[in-house]
């Protein structure tokens, strides 16, 4: 089971070349509880950084592309529920 959330990166953090205020990120984890748990422990945290694209039906996007991504708990600053479903097809 995984989660995906909208995570809010310390500056220095941010993955090169994008400007969103937060990324959204795939945690191995089953909740949000669980991921704030993980980021208390201080050890690396491991995800995959979601690109996503709009889709024709509202409040949908579509994952095209997926990158691994290890991050210093210390990076990140907050982690929420994102407000939209995602589709992914074929990544």
């Amino acid at each position: 089971m995984s989660i995906i959330c909208c995570t809010y990166l310390a500056p220095a953090a941010k993955p090169l070349g994008r400007s969103a205020d937060f990324e959204m990120i795939e945690f191995p984890f089953e909740c949000v509880e669980d991921v704030c748990k993980e980021i208390a422990t201080k050890s690396i945290i491991a995800g995959s950084l979601l690109w996503t694209s709009k889709t024709d039906v509202m409040g949908e996007r579509k994952i095209t592309k997926r990158q691994f991504i290890a991050l210093n708990p210390q990076a990140i600053l907050r982690v929420e529920l994102p407000s939209w479903r995602f589709i992914e097809e074929g990544v």
